[in-house]
């Protein structure tokens, strides 16, 4: 009898370890299951990736060709209907298309010319903080202290360690609850501003749009035949403020169809020349913009994928890459 029960014992514990084994290599199973899908899918997501890179480094090709096509046709000179600036260009392609916007990109106040190396060393170039100061004013942000933002801004790019008037050093930075340094060096993004001591969300929101880092620590040179309706501050700014918001917009009204011929023309104009601004603001006005941006959507199968190409073009109409940037700044 007990010779039976150690048997049924036996039975029964192997009968368990039988379906602990089926339980365990189910498991097993459904785990080496999963893994492949995730591999699958990874090597899906790889390619796709891989896809829309080729793709992105193509459309900045084109689009660099197309710039110096557009710069070789019209001899240099931009203008809101351009071809190349009139529309968004749509580019069809083997599972997917990319939209490619070309925008000019002197429309704006350049950052890096806050500061200027004059040959002994850096230092503020008053007549940019001027500028800064009547552009701020001109956006209507409210609580926009611009000139303590100004002197933070030349605070960070300067390699000095002389706090500006209302600025901020290496040592403001030190004591915020994630400590970083000023960069001692030009912007290399408007998206920088950020990190800026003093420079609130509200405050870049609303001044972001009328600026720029360029390389240089030149003021921006505007192409006056780009100007639109919205970008009036720019010129309330280069006049140092002498021109007010209404009459700015009056003298982009005044712009021919067909854009400006010379400098000379558009200082003809009335609000303009009555200003006696010529001499100083003379250096910052175009007929060709030196700055275009190619920003482009490009989709392949279910994804997407944001590129922004800043080109520097010469005065022969050849265009250079100055950055490439991959993702949507907001």
């Amino acid at each position: 009898m007990s010779t039976l029960r150690e048997r049924a014992r036996q039975k029964g514990a192997a009968l368990i370890i039988v379906l602990l084994l089926v339980a365990t290599l189910a498991f097993i199973s459904l785990a080496m299951s999963e893994r492949m899908m995730l591999s699958a899918r990874r090597a899906l997501n790889m390619r796709q990736q891989n896809v829309l890179i080729w793709r992105a480094l193509a459309i900045e090709t084109l689009a660099k060709s197309a710039i110096e096509t557009q710069m070789a046709a019209s001899k240099g000179k931009l203008t809101l209907s351009s071809p190349l600036m009139a529309k968004p260009i749509v580019i069809p392609g083997e599972g997917g298309t990319a939209t490619v916007a070309i925008v000019d990109r002197t429309r704006c106040f350049n950052l890096n010319s806050l500061v200027v190396d004059d040959g002994n060393g850096q230092t503020t170039n008053a007549e940019a903080k001027k500028e800064f100061e009547a552009l701020a004013a001109s956006t209507g942000a409210a609580n926009f202290d611009a000139p303590a933002i100004a002197a933070a801004i030349i605070d960070w790019i300067d390699r000095n360690a002389f706090q500006e008037p209302g600025g901020a050093e290496d040592a403001v930075y030190a004591d915020m609850p994630t400590p970083y340094r000023t960069g001692a060096q030009p912007l290399a993004d408007v998206s920088e501003l950020r990190a800026v001591a003093g420079v609130t969300r509200e405050d870049y929101a609303a001044i972001a749009p009328f600026l720029c880092a360029q390389p240089s620590s030149a003021p921006s040179p505007v192409n006056i035949n780009m100007l639109q309706d919205t970008d009036a501050p720019l010129l309330v700014a280069i006049s140092g403020g002498r021109l007010s918001v209404a009459a700015a917009q009056d003298v982009i009204a005044a712009t021919p169809p067909g854009g400006f011929d010379t400098i000379d023309e558009f200082f003809s104009n009335d609000k303009i020349r009555n200003l006696g601004i010529k001499e100083f603001t003379n250096t910052q006005f175009n007929l060709w913009s030196r700055y275009l941006e190619a920003d482009a959507v490009i989709g392949f199968a279910d994804g997407s994928a944001d590129l922004s190409v800043t080109f520097e073009v010469d005065q022969e109409g050849k265009a250079h890459v100055l950055s490439r940037r991959f993702g949507r700044f907001e």
